[in-house]
């Protein structure tokens, strides 16, 4: 039972050194936020590697941005610049990006409520049936109502 005990306390403690240490990459920029961002909030590597990669253009401006990265921003998220939507995921080391420009977006729609575990899933729709961008969110803190509130307020624009 001695040895158990030991070995289950030696597990919570590699446990909590893992999660401590993932907290102190995210801290220090080295891994991407579990938040939504503004421009200002984003690390300056990160934000290069968005740019290095074609997701975003050196002319647009980040309002909002989600990364669902755990040790890379080039491995996903969700992006509202001052001129449209954006989703990237990688792929077999190649980047898919899909994207709508706000005066291409018919309607935005929650698909799935977001809990504390999963994420908010958004669909942001254009006119033909193809053309959508899937938006997974965190829902935590607000931040998914936040995103979709400020691509709201730019599609009434």
């Amino acid at each position: 039972m001695k040895a158990l005990m030991s070995l289950l306390g030696k597990g919570l403690a590699v446990v909590l050194v893992a999660v401590y240490g993932f907290g102190f990459l995210i801290d220090t920029g080295y891994a991407p936020s579990d938040r939504v961002q503004t421009h200002e909030e984003i690390g300056d590597k990160h934000l290069q590697v968005l740019l290095d990669e074609g997701i975003i253009d050196k002319d647009e401006h980040i309002q909002h941005f989600y990364s669902e990265g755990l040790l890379s921003v080039r491995e996903g998220g969700s992006i509202l610049t001052d001129s449209r939507v954006i989703a990237y995921a990688e792929w077999d080391d190649e980047i898919e990006i899909v994207d709508l420009t706000f005066d291409e977006v018919v309607s935005i729609e929650k698909t799935q409520e977001g809990t504390t575990l999963d994420y908010a899933i958004y669909v942001v729709s254009g006119a033909n049936e193809e053309d959508y961008v899937e938006l997974w969110l965190p829902h935590e803190y607000g931040d998914a109502d936040r995103f979709v509130k400020a691509l709201q307020a730019n599609v009434g624009n």
